[in-house]
């Protein structure tokens, strides 16, 4: 597995971030200070096990620990988190590891996020762009409209 290319994530800040490439392909990000821990440089080898080792065992930590962070601040829709944490550099399979860890533990769940969203915008808001937005967040339409109806009638009693 060749390093081909190292770039900095924007944003870096007190502890810079770097996207990594192996064989013209992103891998994973690590933090700088990271970098000559596991031996990575430009054009050079990245061992099997290195690579099982922060893939398999550093970033699934770490993800699960940043969603556990989103979380823990507000609900969030599965698709919305998913996509915080692909923008946050973790490869696909890690995104989903930790998806699937949140989700065990009751963290995620997309009608409950609808539910409270309906609840808070519908008197402000448009049945139509309620829906837009819960799909814009990653919540199945189906699923929003269903909530939708739920959380009006439930308003009602």
């Amino acid at each position: 597995m060749l390093i081909s290319d190292i770039r900095a994530m924007p944003g870096g800040g007190k502890r810079p971030r770097f996207r990594i490439y192996i064989d013209e392909e992103f891998a994973f990000c690590l933090y700088k200070s990271e970098l000559p821990r596991y031996g990575i440089e430009l054009d050079h080898t990245l061992k099997a096990a290195t690579y099982q080792e922060i893939v398999g065992e550093l970033l699934p930590k770490r993800a699960k620990a940043r969603a556990l962070h989103l979380l823990s601040g507000r609900r969030h829709a599965e698709g919305e988190l998913r996509s915080k944490l692909l923008s946050g550099g973790y490869p696909r399979p890690v995104v989903e590891e930790a998806i699937e860890y949140v989700r065990s533990y009751g963290y995620l769940d997309d009608a409950a996020f609808a539910r409270d969203y309906i609840r808070r915008h519908h008197k402000k808001r448009s049945k139509a762009h309620i829906l837009y937005d819960l799909a814009a967040k990653g919540v199945e339409r189906g699923l929003a409209a269903e909530q939708y109806v739920q959380a009006l009638a439930e308003e009602l009693v």
